[in-house]
């Protein structure tokens, strides 16, 4: 389709051009031109002169310029002649076609549709004739990834990712903003949590040696059909942002898998606060040094077993005895009883959601 569009602006411009021009795509391909050409031995060379911008180059006796949303050229315009004119000609087809690309991309290309249902900007009735339009199956099951990048403005780290997917017509990798990218990728009943955690994984082990880039990976659950797509990729962040709070160890963040977590990031910021005025009828948590506190994740760990608590943090069972007695008196908690371990878990992690104070998405 977008051939046929490139053609016909050539086409319409023809009368006023004095020099062959055309476009070729990424794999030197011609798409569209004024004359009949024989262009294949130009399609390395122009493609490896344009790079990443709209600078005009001089090439082989043509001017030569990349248009691209990303860091590689994904149309080269090509105009026969180095002298300003043909470098003129050359600036102005690229503006020319791509803004005719944008408006193309609007109205035609898939990737463009699913980034405006989870951005919200297409309307719910709106759905089922655009995807008819576009060939694109309303119920297929998608799961929907959002990877954080931890360096701002890291452009290679959208490459890699889209390189990962080449299957644009089922997988669409896109960019929110400069930390933000999001994969959206088909799945069928089969596909299993385990499965989508260890693609997020090698995501991850790619973007690290490729891209030389730290990641965080979010993951919604399935959604059924492209209704529910927005719901999935809030999903997805809310699961980053719980994970930010209570999981700060982790790269690979599943909604499914949050827990008490996603619990708590649900109530209201009051409620959280009468909680903890309630079970710590002492001290607050703050009163907890980090000595204490590491033996409670420890003894934790351990299914409060006390012996094999004091063996891990290699201390005497009196001594862990000893602290957890303290704890008892300073918060009026006994951590040995599974009630009162549970209330306290619980509090802690009431607690570190009032401190993170995370903005609800």
């Amino acid at each position: 389709m977008i051939k046929k569009t490139f053609q016909n602006v050539i086409n319409q411009m023809d009368a006023f051009l004095t020099s062959p021009v055309g476009v070729m795509d990424s794999e030197g391909f011609v798409l569209a031109t004024n004359a009949s050409e024989n262009m294949a031995e130009y399609s390395d060379i122009f493609l490896a002169a344009v790079n990443d911008s709209m600078e005009i180059h001089g090439c082989r006796g043509y001017s030569v310029c990349g248009i691209s949303k990303t860091t590689k050229p994904e149309y080269i315009i090509y105009v026969r002649g180095i002298d300003d004119e043909s470098r003129r000609t050359c600036m102005m087809l690229a503006v020319s076609l791509s803004n005719i690309r944008l408006f193309y991309d609007d109205k035609y290309d898939k990737t463009t549709f699913i980034k405006n249902i989870i951005s919200d900007n297409t309307l719910p009735l709106d759905l089922h004739q655009r995807a008819r339009e576009l060939h694109m199956d309303f119920d297929q099951k998608r799961v929907v990834f959002v990877i954080k990048v931890m360096q701002s403005g890291d452009i290679a780290a959208l490459d890699v990712i889209t390189g990962m997917f080449p299957e644009h017509e089922r997988d669409f990798v896109f960019s929110m903003d400069e930390n933000t990218i999001v994969l959206v990728k088909e799945t069928d009943d089969t596909t299993t949590e385990e499965e989508l955690e260890a693609l997020a994984q090698t995501m991850i082990d790619n973007l690290n040696s490729e891209a030389m880039t730290n990641v965080l990976v979010g993951i919604s659950t399935t959604s059924d059909n492209l209704n529910v797509l927005a719901a999935a990729y809030k999903e997805a962040q809310v699961a980053l942002e719980i994970g930010r709070v209570f999981e700060n160890e982790k790269y690979i963040l599943s909604y499914k898998s949050l827990g008490v977590g996603r619990l708590i990031y649900h109530l209201p910021t009051r409620l959280c606060q009468l909680f903890l005025q309630e079970v710590l009828t002492k001290k607050g948590l703050d009163a907890l040094d980090d000595e204490i506190i590491t033996t409670i994740y420890e003894f934790f760990k351990n299914d409060l077993n006390v012996s094999e608590t004091a063996r891990k943090l290699y201390i005497h069972r009196n001594t862990l005895v000893y602290r957890l007695d303290k704890v008892l008196k300073t918060i009026g908690l006994d951590l040995r009883k599974f009630d009162d371990a549970v209330v306290f878990k619980v509090a802690m992690m009431v607690n570190q959601y009032l401190v993170a104070n995370p903005m609800k998405i």
